[in-house]
């Protein structure tokens, strides 16, 4: 009798310890107790009220937002990114606007520039070009749009050149680690006057140095 008793318990003592582990492990504890840090990406140009800069839309000079990312989950081989934006939140998902696909992200990067160029290999976007196309979305209201980093176990295999963000998501379906996404809102028009001088004198800039450029 004892000794079913011990063995009840040894096997209670099991169940409950196994069913803390899962728990924990749902709630993204490690095995000391501690949280894990998640995965995370964040751009210097979203602004405290969560929304972009118009620096990086059509609005502004339009070059691709500034990026962060942490938390990088080991075995991560590449990187991928989708920037893209359901026009409503009821919409079919089918009818996500696409805005920037970039793929082969080298597994030792963690930042990529404003503008960046030469990391990665651009995809295509919605308007059939490479590279980053900045919002212009049409119509008056804020709009929410999402920022995606891939976490890669392999190089993604396309059957097609001309990768688009449907071929980059049937791609990555198997060897996707984990993911993180950035949301951001814009507002059409809506640019501060400090904003339009801040893009003003950038643009200024850029014409100084190409202008330098062309007396040498």
């Amino acid at each position: 009798m004892k000794r079913r008793i011990i063995v009840a318990m040894a096997l209670f003592i099991m169940l409950v310890t196994q069913v803390s582990a899962q728990q924990d492990k749902e709630r993204g504890m490690n095995n000391s107790g501690q949280r894990k840090s998640e995965f995370a990406v964040a751009s210097s140009a979203v602004k405290s009220d969560g929304s972009l800069s118009s620096d990086f839309t059509g609005d502004g000079r339009g070059v691709s937002m500034p990026l962060e990312w942490t938390n990088v989950p080991a075995g991560t081989k590449y990187f991928a990114l989708s920037l893209w934006h359901l026009p409503h939140p009821f919409s079919d998902p089918t009818r996500i606007k696409s805005y920037w696909v970039v793929y082969n992200i080298p597994a030792d990067v963690r930042s990529l520039p404003e503008g960046v160029k030469g990391i990665g290999i651009d995809g295509y976007n919605d308007k059939n070009k490479t590279g980053y196309d900045p919002m212009r979305s049409k119509g008056p209201g804020v709009k929410e749009y999402n920022l995606t980093i891939y976490a890669l176990s392999a190089e993604p295999v396309f059957n097609t050149t001309k990768v688009q963000r449907s071929d980059l998501l049937k791609a990555i379906k198997g060897i996707t680690l984990d993911e993180c996404t950035l949301k951001y809102t814009y507002e059409r028009g809506k640019v501060s006057s400090q904003e339009k001088e801040k893009t003003r004198e950038k643009r200024q800039e850029k014409n100084g140095d190409l202008d330098g450029g062309s007396k040498r």
